[in-house]
C-alpha cells in the first residue's frame, strides 16, 4: 500500500513538472514572436521604399523591384519583420497580384508577372509587412505605374467613387555637380557591349541604397503620384492586431464553438503540410481562442490541412484562417489613361518586343505546388514496421497486437484507444500523437479499419514527445503506400488551405545572358537592384545592347541617408 502511495505521488509529481513545463512552453509560444514589451512595441514603426525597373509595362512583361528598408536603427536592431508583401492593386484597392519575399535589414528584391487579363490603366505597386498592418494602409508606399494591354480595347474603369485629385511629381534630379552618369560611347550597334561609369562628386551625399536600370524609350515616365501619408498611430483600438513576423510566413486563425460563436480557449490545433514535405505542427489556441504558426520556409504555393481537437467534447470547433494580404479598404487617385500621338509611336515598339520576348524568353510565375521533401519532423522513429516484409494479416489490429510490441490497444467509454508502454511513466500520462501521412488521427476506431494493404509501414517513437506547448506520449505514425490517408476519414473539423509562401530568389536575366542566335528584344536590357558605392565614389557596370535598335534611358534611382528618393538619367542610342 505505502509504495502505492509512494509511486502515486511520484506520478503527480512528474505531471506537475510536464504541466508547469506545458503552460511555459505556451507563454514562449504566445510571446516568443518578440520580446518587446507591448507598450514599447506600439512606438515602433517600420519604413518601406521601392523602386521598379520602369514605369510603362505591357501585359506578360514581368515588373522588377528593389524594396529598401528604411526602418529606425532601433527596429533594425531588433528581431523584427522578415517577410515583406508585394501587390499590384487597381486604385480602389482590388488585388490583381499579392506576392510574399523574404525581407532583411537591406530589404528585398523579385519581380512580378502582370496576368494578360489585365485591362489597359493605371495601377498601383505597394509593399508592406504584416506589422504595417496595423496602421493605416495610407503609410504603405505607392507607385503608380502604366499597364498597355494591346489585345483588347477595354480600359481601367474608375471607381464608383472615383478619387481625382491626384499630385503628380518628378522626382528630384540628382545634378551634374552631385552625381554623374557616362557611357564609353554615345551610339551603339547591335550586341555590343556598353559600359557605364557612375560618379559620386558630392562626398558628403551617401548613396548606399541605389537601382539601375537601362530601358527603352516609351517604357520610362518620370512622373509619380504622391499618396498623403496616413495617420501613424495603430488604427485598432484594442492594440496591436498584427505581431511581426519574426520568424517567417505566418498562419494565424481563430477557433470558435459553432453553437455560439465563442473562442474556444486551450484548443489543440494541428497543421500539416500536405506533400513530400513531411511536416507537422501543432499549438494551443489562446485564452480568445486565436492561434499563430510560423511556417517553415517553402517556396511557392503549398498545400496545409489545419484541424482542432478541443477539450470538451461537446464543443464544436470551427476553424477560422485570417487572410495574410492587407484588406483594410483604400482609395487612391484614378489617373485616366492618356497617350499622345508621340507616345503611341514609342509604346508600339515595346509591345512587339514584348510579343517577342514572350515566345522566345517567357518569364514564368514562380507560384506553384512546390514542396520539399526531408526527413520527418520527429527524426529516426524507435521502431518501423515494414508491412511487406510480414505475411499479410485480415487487420491493422493483428499488426499492432502481434508485431509492435510497445503499444497496446484498450477501450475506453466504448471505444478504442491506443498507447505506448515503455518505460517512461510519462506514457501512462499523456496521449500518444496518432498519425497517417503526418495527418493527426483523433478517431483510432476509424484508424484500426484501414486495410493492411493501404499501409506501407508503421513508425513509432517509444518516449514522450514535446512539440511547443503540447506533451504527447510518443508517436504512432502510419504511412500509406498511396499517399491518400489510407482511405480514413480524416477528422470533419479539418480544412485543407492553399498557403501561398516566398517567391523563388532570383538572379535578373541581363541582355549579355542570351543566345546571339534568338533575337534579344528585352524592354529592359538591364536591371540591377543592389549597387552601392561602399567606400568608393566610382562604379563601372556594363551589358549587352541586344537586338532592338533606338533610344534608351540610363535610370538610376537612389535613395540618401534621410530615404529621400532621387533620380538621374542618361541617353544613348542603339542603331540598327
Amino acid at each position: 500500500m505505502v509504495n502505492l502511495l509512494i509511486k502515486e505521488q511520484l506520478i503527480n509529481l512528474r505531471y506537475s513538472f510536464l504541466l508547469f513545463w506545458t503552460l511555459f512552453c505556451l507563454a514562449e509560444q504566445l510571446d516568443g514572436q518578440t520580446s518587446v514589451e507591448s507598450n514599447v512595441a506600439l512606438n515602433i514603426t517600420e519604413s518601406i521604399n521601392f523602386t521598379t525597373d520602369r514605369s510603362v509595362y505591357v501585359v506578360t512583361e514581368p515588373i522588377f523591384f528593389k524594396a529598401f528598408h528604411f526602418s529606425e536603427l532601433k527596429v533594425n536592431e531588433l528581431n523584427w519583420s522578415k517577410v515583406l508583401y508585394v501587390e499590384l492593386i487597381t486604385p480602389d484597392g482590388k488585388p490583381l497580384i499579392q506576392r510574399k519575399f523574404q525581407l532583411n535589414t537591406d530589404g528585398t528584391n523579385g519581380y512580378l508577372i502582370i496576368p494578360n487579363e489585365i485591362a489597359t490603366g493605371n495601377y498601383y505597386m505597394r509593399a508592406y509587412t504584416k506589422w504595417m498592418r496595423n496602421f493605416s494602409p495610407t503609410n504603405y508606399p505607392y507607385q503608380s505605374i502604366k499597364i498597355i494591354n494591346p489585345f483588347t480595347t477595354e480600359l481601367l474603369q474608375a471607381p464608383a467613387n472615383q478619387v481625382d485629385t491626384v499630385d503628380k511629381f518628378k522626382l528630384n534630379d540628382i545634378g551634374d555637380s552631385i552625381f554623374e552618369i557616362v557611357t564609353d560611347k554615345n551610339s551603339y550597334g547591335k550586341h555590343e557591349n556598353v559600359v557605364i561609369t557612375l560618379n559620386n562628386k558630392a562626398q558628403n551625399q551617401s548613396f548606399n541604397q541605389m537601382s539601375v536600370s537601362v530601358v527603352k524609350e516609351g517604357a520610362q515616365d518620370f512622373l509619380n503620384t504622391k499618396i498623403k501619408n496616413g495617420d501613424r498611430n495603430i488604427t485598432n483600438s484594442n492594440g496591436v492586431t498584427f505581431i511581426p513576423e519574426t520568424r517567417g510566413i505566418s498562419f494565424t486563425g481563430k477557433v470558435v464553438n459553432k453553437k455560439d460563436s465563442l473562442p474556444i480557449a486551450f484548443s489543440q490545433i494541428c497543421l500539416t503540410v500536405i506533400g513530400s514535405s513531411n511536416e507537422y505542427l501543432s499549438s494551443l489556441t489562446d485564452t480568445e481562442g486565436k492561434f499563430y504558426f510560423s511556417l517553415p520556409d517553402h517556396i511557392g504555393l503549398i498545400e496545409v490541412f489545419i484541424t482542432a481537437n478541443t477539450p470538451k467534447l461537446e464543443n464544436e470547433p470551427l476553424i477560422l484562417v485570417e487572410n495574410d494580404f492587407c484588406n483594410q479598404k483604400i482609395e487612391l487617385p484614378f489617373i485616366p489613361l492618356t497617350i499622345s500621338e508621340e507616345e503611341k509611336k514609342m509604346i508600339n515598339p515595346l509591345i512587339i518586343n514584348s510579343q517577342l520576348t514572350q515566345n522566345f524568353f517567357p518569364i514564368k510565375d514562380s507560384i506553384n505546388l512546390n514542396n520539399k521533401a526531408k526527413t520527418a519532423f520527429y527524426g529516426e522513429p524507435s521502431f518501423i514496421l515494414n508491412i511487406e516484409d510480414y505475411i499479410a494479416m485480415n487487420d491493422l489490429v493483428d499488426y499492432f497486437k502481434e508485431l509492435i510490441p510497445s503499444t497496446k490497444i484498450y477501450k475506453k467509454n466504448g471505444k478504442k484507444r491506443i498507447r505506448i508502454v515503455g518505460e517512461y511513466s510519462e506514457l501512462s500520462i499523456f496521449e500518444p500523437l496518432v498519425l497517417v501521412d503526418f495527418v493527426p488521427i483523433f478517431n483510432i476506431d476509424a484508424l484500426l479499419t484501414i486495410s493492411p494493404k493501404h499501409v506501407k509501414r508503421i513508425e513509432v517513437i517509444t518516449k514522450p514527445y514535446i512539440m511547443g506547448s503540447i506533451v504527447y506520449g510518443g508517436i504512432i505514425h502510419v504511412v500509406s503506400g498511396d499517399g491518400n490517408f489510407g482511405g480514413v476519414s480524416l477528422p470533419s473539423t479539418g480544412q485543407f488551405f492553399k498557403v501561398q509562401t516566398f517567391e523563388k530568389p532570383i538572379n535578373y536575366q541581363n541582355s549579355k545572358a542570351y543566345n546571339n542566335r534568338v533575337p534579344n528584344t528585352l524592354n529592359c536590357i538591364y536591371w540591377n537592384p543592389d549597387i552601392s558605392f561602399g567606400d568608393k565614389n566610382e562604379l563601372k557596370l556594363s551589358f549587352d545592347t541586344g537586338d532592338s535598335p533606338g533610344k534608351y534611358y540610363v535610370i538610376v534611382r537612389a535613395f540618401n541617408s534621410s530615404g529621400i528618393e532621387m533620380m538621374k538619367t542618361y541617353s544613348f542610342e542603339i542603331k540598327d
